[in-house]
């Protein structure tokens, strides 16, 4: 998943627009620091890593993800119909197994 981060994730102002307006506080609360900080990031610089945290929530986060999802649902389910194909071809090949064990190799020593 590291190369589905986005090279400039915006600003705090862009996410916060789409994530609805939410207080400083929520956005505290959901990054785990005060709200000081975060008025802080709203007058300056904010980090990249909360920056990140909150594309992940944002419209165009939620579009990645479901779209990473999807194309591992898929994967799965094409890797567990391949693998009944193979079983049910192997079911049918388990006569070959007997065939082979009661017919001795031709490097096989002999015993008297």
């Amino acid at each position: 998943m590291l190369n589905r981060l986005p090279k400039d994730p915006g600003n705090l102002a862009q996410l916060m627009a789409d994530l609805g307006h939410p207080s400083c506080a929520r956005i505290a609360k959901a990054l785990g620091v005060s709200v000081r900080t975060v008025e802080r990031w709203k007058r300056g610089k904010t980090p990249r890593v909360a920056l990140l945290s909150l594309w992940w929530l944002s419209r165009e986060g939620h579009s990645v993800w479901d779209c990473e999802m999807s194309n591992r649902t898929r994967l799965a389910i094409q890797t567990n119909e391949a693998l009944w194909r193979e079983l049910r071809r192997s079911r049918g090949r388990e006569h070959l197994g007997a065939e082979f064990k009661a017919r001795p190799a031709s490097n096989e020593r002999h015993f008297a």
